[in-house]
């Protein structure tokens, strides 16, 4: 997922329109629309100040890996589970009908079911 994807999807998760995100910014509306779409990279600044905003961390929205242990398969399960909040269809974990306990839980599943999966794959 780019840079552009993830402020995109932050964004809305946090219920904010382009417009509104520039103001907290101080940037323009088609500053944040280019990033979005990719056409402008937001200096380290404003990636800083979009950490602090959605309180990710620089290295999230980056796509910077810090941990050599990181598994390419828990990469990909990071990415999927990306997307899959990411999806319309999806509306329910991000309009928080479903508990944080609960997507906490539903998250440990996966994790356990691609732990399996991992182990299996080096057998």
């Amino acid at each position: 997922m780019t840079i552009g994807e993830k402020i995109k999807m932050l964004r809305e998760k946090s219920g904010l329109t382009q417009k509104q995100l520039a103001e907290q910014l101080f940037l323009k509306q088609n500053a944040i629309s280019a990033y979005e779409k990719g056409v402008n990279q937001p200096p380290l600044e404003i990636v800083r100040l979009l950490a602090a905003t959605f309180n990710v961390t620089s290295d999230y929205l980056l796509d910077i890996d810090r941990s050599t242990k990181v598994s390419a398969l828990e990469r990909t399960f990071q990415s999927i589970l990306d997307e899959v909040i990411y999806e319309e269809s999806y509306e329910y974990i991000r309009n928080g009908d479903v508990s944080e306990e609960t997507a906490e839980l539903l998250k440990l599943m996966i994790k356990k079911d691609f732990n399996l999966l991992e182990d299996i794959y080096k057998k």
